[in-house]
């Protein structure tokens, strides 16, 4: 065949191949299909698509909240206890970790009217001790209980046994109560010794240079009785002050000694006069009676052993 009748053939040819993409293409259009685009190397790549997380923006932490909720007001409650979404996530998952560790144990109830063998398992089960003196109690440092505060915690830990209460608690509890006890006690302490101080500056203007004397006549109401003088001194009144601190009480010791023996007062003016210096006073006095006859004669002496004497007599003291 020629190449003109060959031409004619061919142009044939690729009319009917660009009939058909046509028809192709028609086709795919009225079937919804895309049209076929360009090729990367035609410039057909295309955009970056848009990273949803960014840009976009972030809905904020309260629709978060309502969202989840879904209007449960107790959900909306819990997560109304965080700060964000984050601490929420953060909560979880400790709260995940605990279960999955075992830390957290769902606790079996005790069955009403439980029998002993049920009671025994349960406080097994929850590591209450057999017997209330399993309970450890620890003192704080520098803390010593007086009875009064060790007969409470004997009372508290037969309550706390019988009401099935674990060590746990048991050690906050007692805890917070032996802090509270030790605050009283240091807070009373201080408060002691300023009632000391301003006690004694009222009565030190009151009294004047019989101070000392009628501090001295109060103790010599208890000679012989120190534990009684202890016990009054170290009572306290309805305000909390200590008896021993308290200026009315003092004046009142002060007249019932001067009251009921007014020789106690002679010979205790300065304190330089105790028992013991007044016995052995009158033993020198009566030695002269063999040493130096005129001098214990004398009216100075005299005077002087009388008055010792009645001091004496005054405390109950013997002379020998």
């Amino acid at each position: 065949m020629s190449d003109q009748q060959q031409a004619p053939a061919q142009q044939q040819g690729n009319d009917a191949q660009a009939a058909a993409a046509q028809q192709q293409a028609t086709a795919q259009q009225q079937d919804g299909a895309k049209p076929a685009g360009k090729t990367i190397g035609e410039g057909g790549a295309p955009q970056a698509q848009q990273d949803p997380g960014k840009g976009a923006p972030a809905a904020d932490w309260a629709t978060l909240r309502s969202d989840w909720a879904g209007g449960d007001e107790a959900t909306s409650k819990v997560l109304d206890r965080y700060s964000d979404g984050k601490a929420f996530v953060k909560a979880h998952k400790e709260l995940v970790d605990k279960l999955a560790s075992g830390e957290l144990k769902t606790a079996k109830k005790l069955p009403e009217n439980p029998t002993p063998e049920q009671i025994a398992d349960y406080r097994k089960a929850n590591g209450i001790p057999e017997k209330p003196d399993g309970y450890d109690i620890q003192f704080p440092v520098g803390f010593t209980p007086d009875e009064a505060t060790k007969a409470t915690l004997e009372e508290y830990r037969a309550f706390a046994h019988a009401n099935h209460i674990p060590p746990n608690l048991v050690k906050g509890q007692v805890n917070w109560y032996l802090a509270a006890q030790q605050k009283a006690a240091e807070t009373r302490l201080v408060q002691d010794d300023k009632d000391q101080s301003d006690g004694a500056e009222l009565l030190r203007k009151d009294w004047g240079h019989e101070f000392g004397r009628n501090i001295q006549t109060v103790q010599a109401l208890f000679e012989g009785n120190e534990e009684l003088f202890g016990a009054i001194m170290g009572a306290r009144g309805a305000d909390g002050k200590k008896l021993g601190n308290n200026p009315d009480v003092l004046r009142f010791l002060v007249n019932i000694g001067v009251n009921a023996n007014p020789s106690i007062r002679e010979y205790a003016g300065d304190g330089s006069v105790t028992p013991a210096s007044a016995a052995e006073r009158i033993k020198e006095i009566e030695d002269l009676r063999t040493k130096d006859w005129s001098k214990y004669r004398s009216p100075a002496i005299q005077e002087e052993y009388s008055r010792l004497l009645s001091y004496m007599e005054a405390r109950g003291q013997k002379v020998a």
